[in-house]
């Protein structure tokens, strides 16, 4: 059977799982285990499923899949906008560096026979202005054709590739305590891949200030579509006005 489906998710599952697993390149044997692991304030659990016109879904990872995978903590999600292509999102927090395999997806979709079709930095903005840089890349499969993006974070360190990786291992020479390791992977298939990089930078943009900003994740935190309803109604209340079948706005 052919593990690698036309679903996003499913493919976006089994290459996280292709990168954690085979990839072969812990950071273990790059010489990166430091003495302590500090946890972030946050879980990747609390991203929003509600984001921007996105809404979020539960992709289901079976439970030998989960326990490959090794990461303190994960989600596998699908966002879906009425204007945009379906995009499968993987988030994973590491404390075990000898576990969190920091490795280019690139030669999972290479060996899953995927041809490469286009690759370039996508440009993000921090919540400042600060322009960030993560992986694009466009793959061709069978007729079929997807965007994928993905980062890895060590602290402040945003890394692509082994460049980054070892500026990240030099600045944190001699710290008793490191960062834990996060990985975002995200894929949509595509027709149109502008419009598909269009979404893929939306959705990443707010993934990274959520991560990264602790003013943003308290300030924008997006609620549920029902749950504004909610809050209008109660506003419109109070400014003596009555919404609904009862009355008029």
């Amino acid at each position: 059977m052919n593990l690698l489906t036309k679903t996003p998710v499913r493919i976006l599952i089994v290459a996280a799982l292709v990168v954690l697993v085979y990839g072969g390149a812990h950071m273990m044997q790059q010489g990166m285990k430091p003495p302590s692991v500090e946890l972030p304030p946050w879980d990747v659990q609390d991203l929003p499923m509600h984001i921007n016109g996105w809404e979020g879904g539960e992709a289901e990872m079976p439970p030998e899949i989960r326990q490959k995978l090794g990461a303190h903590s994960s989600i596998n999600r699908s966002y879906r906008h009425a204007e945009r292509e379906p995009i499968a999102v993987h988030v994973a927090l590491f404390d075990q560096y000898d576990v969190g395999a920091l490795h280019n997806p690139a030669n999972c979709y290479r060996s899953s026979g995927w041809r490469l079709k286009g690759d370039a930095p996508l440009r993000l903005a921090a919540s400042d202005g600060t322009p960030v840089s993560v992986a694009l890349s466009t793959w061709e499969r069978d007729g079929q054709r997807v965007t994928v993006a993905y980062w890895y974070q060590l602290g402040d360190h945003i890394i692509t590739d082994r460049v980054q990786l070892g500026k990240a291992r030099w600045d944190l020479r001699g710290s008793q305590e490191w960062p834990a390791l996060v990985k975002v992977l995200m894929q949509t298939s595509t027709d149109k891949v502008e419009r598909s990089e269009e979404g893929v930078q939306e959705l990443a943009e707010f993934i990274f200030r959520w991560l990264n900003d602790p003013d943003f994740r308290k300030t924008r935190a997006i609620v549920a579509p029902e749950e504004n309803k909610a809050e209008n109604k109660e506003e419109s209340k109070e400014d003596g006005r009555e919404t609904g079948p009862q009355g008029k706005a």
